[in-house]
């Protein structure tokens, strides 16, 4: 017979994870850890996760989402092309892998060391490069829109994030990501000047 999920359990093995996770990190968190924060054995978890991996996930998209979700609204409120691009890449590259003692790294710890056997599946990094695409077409000229076409600009910009999430603590010098972002800014404006400086 089949156990019966209880959602107090699912909260206390995600609320347990989630504080590991921001504390240890990823890979240094263990099943039988998120077991005994939540008060189970750790076989029980296998009644609502099979794996670690589909805890984190569990997590990491609604967390991931509603940060996209919040920065098309920041977008939103500003109108100069060069401001809401300098903000999509200044909140994608800086801001996101840095908050939440940089959670957005246990995606990449989790991902780089899932066997074979774990099921990865694209759904929220397709949503998320389809939104920073629509975010990205909206800064640009008429003329430069294509840019954004299947999304492989926004797949690029992802990649990226996910190595400056695995990177966040490093210590970065001063100024750097600033003339990065504007040098993106202007090459994808179309402005040369902007991307020299």
């Amino acid at each position: 017979m089949a156990q019966v999920k209880k959602p107090e359990v699912e909260a206390a093995i995600l609320e347990g994870a989630y504080d590991l996770f921001l504390r240890k990190g990823y890979s240094a968190t263990s099943l039988a850890e998120i077991a005994a924060s939540a008060g189970i054995s750790t076989s029980n978890i296998y009644v609502y996760f099979p794996s670690k991996l589909k805890v984190l996930f569990a997590l990491y998209d609604p967390w991931l989402r509603e940060r996209i979700e919040r920065l098309g609204e920041e977008v939103a409120r500003h109108h100069e092309p060069e401001r809401r691009l300098s903000l999509v890449l200044d909140t994608l590259w800086v801001r996101i892998p840095e908050e939440n003692n940089g959670f957005a790294n246990n995606l990449m710890q989790a991902l780089s060391t899932a066997s074979g056997e774990e099921q990865y599946s694209r759904d929220l990094l397709d949503w998320a490069e389809g939104r920073l695409s629509e975010m990205i077409r909206s800064c640009l000229p008429p003329g430069r829109a294509h840019l954004t076409d299947r999304s492989l600009l926004a797949h690029v910009f992802f990649m990226a994030f996910d190595g400056f999430a695995m990177n966040h603590k490093l210590q970065r010098e001063p100024g750097r990501m600033d003339e990065l972002i504007a040098l993106m800014v202007g090459l994808l404006l179309g402005e040369p000047k902007a991307a020299a400086g």
